[in-house]
Parts: C-alpha cells; structure tokens; sequence
C-alpha cells in the first residue's frame, strides 16, 4: 500500500481503537448502581473507581508521552489497547469491590494513559500536510466511542439483566482488535 493511502488506512483503524477506548470509560458510569446493588457496597465506590482511574491516569500519562517519543507508537497503541481492555474485560469476572476497583479503575487507567499520546502522534507524523483534518477524524471517535458505549452498555443491563456483559463484551473485541492491530499497522 502507498504511503499516501496507508496514512488513511491507518487512520481508520487508529479511529476503531480510539472508538474503543474512549467508549471503555463509559460502560461504567450506567452500570453503577447495579454493580453496587450486586455487591451490596454504597454510592461512595462509584467515586473511588473513577478517581482510581483517573489517579492512575494522571500519574501515567507523563510517562505514555515519553514513551511514546522513544518507543515504537505502533506497539505503545497495540499495548495500551490490550492492557485496557483486558482490565475492562476482566471487571466482568470481578468478585466484589475491590476487583473492579483494580482492574476497571487502575489497570483500565494505566493502559488507557499509554494510547492518545502515542495514537496521537502517530497520526500526525503520517498526516504531514493533513494534520488537522485527521486529527478532527480521530476526535470524532472519541465522541462516537462515549455515545454508543454509553448507551450500549445500559441497553444490554437492561436486555441481559447482568452488568457483567458489557464488560466482557466490550474488553473482549479490545483485546481482539489490539491482536488485529499487530497486522494492520505498519511500525
């Protein structure tokens, strides 16, 4: 594939992983009460799942930057997508609290840190003289990924019943795009 038509290529499916991982955040804000109702834990442990996450974020993301100067961007995003997805998969198989605490808020959170720095500025050294338009493209992911996972997730609580499958459903097609990724990007 020519250069010209790889960075749209490669756009499109740094768009699927962006898609991913901004949706991941928000399967569980709609879930929260039943996950809690399920455990029997009060209000206060919504709080502390998304300030885990956002703790470990924060305390991450200067590292993900550096990284992804020194490393390869492609394996950082391929990384990251499967580090975040196999924490939001693995909360589906949580035994209470303290499970969904580490694993959707601090592994969720430290694999989240390393994918838009590196995804970022992947796109940008592809799209030399269409920066802005592509990055405009990934964004529309970002808000894409929000909407539907959003939404999604609290559809399949009410069709299933069980909070689990969103979690498992959607850190189960993360982890399976990250393998696809390995082929789909070029280093």
């Amino acid at each position: 594939m020519k250069d010209s038509a790889y960075k749209w290529w490669a756009l499109g499916v740094l768009w699927v992983a962006c898609f991913l991982q901004q949706g991941m955040r928000q399967i569980f804000p709609p879930l929260a009460p039943a996950i809690g109702d399920g455990f029997g834990a009060s209000a206060a442990f919504r709080g502390s799942v998304m300030g885990i996450f956002t703790l470990v974020y924060a305390l991450s993301v200067p590292f993900s930057g550096m990284a992804g100067d020194f490393l390869s961007r492609k394996r950082i995003v391929i990384f990251s997508l499967a580090v975040f997805s196999l924490g939001v998969m693995g909360a589906g198989w949580a035994g209470g609290i303290l499970g969904i605490i580490v694993l959707y808020g601090a592994v969720n959170g430290f694999g989240q840190s390393f994918f838009y720095p590196a995804a970022t500025s992947l796109v940008q050294q592809l799209h030399t003289d269409s920066k802005a338009t592509a990055l405009s493209i990934l964004q529309l992911a970002l808000y894409s990924g929000i909407i539907l996972f959003s939404f999604a997730s609290g559809k399949m609580l009410d069709v299933c019943g069980d909070w689990r499958v969103p979690f498992k459903a959607f850190g189960a097609m993360g982890v399976l795009w990250a393998v696809a990724l390995v082929f789909l990007l070029r280093d």
